[in-house]
């Protein structure tokens, strides 16, 4: 269970999509992001109506921060030349995703072509992954 401030670190999809979540549950959100802008993968039309809902309900959105340390109660990380502590329960930190080549690099070894599809080729949406299986189904 998560406690009632939490700081999600990582502001992508994932994040923004937890974020949200955690809010409509009454929970003290601050989402925090490395880079410029929060939402990286949310389509854009989702995207201009998450972020005035997230300021709406007080989701304070931290972009461009690098993180300092996270102990038992708070975060610490500077924006710029700003250094700021912010108070959590709990933390979740989201990496970026990664690609899962674990198994393509397995059955490499016991056949001759293998086609990456979903997220053995790239993170991404289900969407993506259903149009990599239409493509690679196309191709045989």
């Amino acid at each position: 269970p998560l406690g009632d401030r939490v700081v999600i670190v990582g502001g992508g999809y994932q994040g923004c999509q937890l974020a949200e979540f955690l809010k409509k549950r009454g929970r003290t959100v601050s989402l925090v992001e490395e880079g410029p802008t929060i939402g990286e993968g949310i389509v854009p039309h989702n995207l201009m109506k998450l972020v005035p809902w997230f300021e709406k309900e007080d989701v304070q959105m931290i972009t461009e921060a690098e993180i300092e340390s996270i102990s038992g109660t708070s975060v610490s990380l500077v924006c710029g030349d700003e250094r700021q502590t912010l108070e959590a329960d709990s933390v979740v930190v989201i990496d970026r995703p990664v690609p899962n080549r674990r198994h393509v690099d397995e059955a490499s070894r016991l056949v001759g072509e293998v086609q990456q599809l979903g997220g053995s080729r790239e993170p991404g949406m289900i969407l993506d992954a259903i149009a990599d299986g239409y493509r690679v189904g196309q191709a045989i």
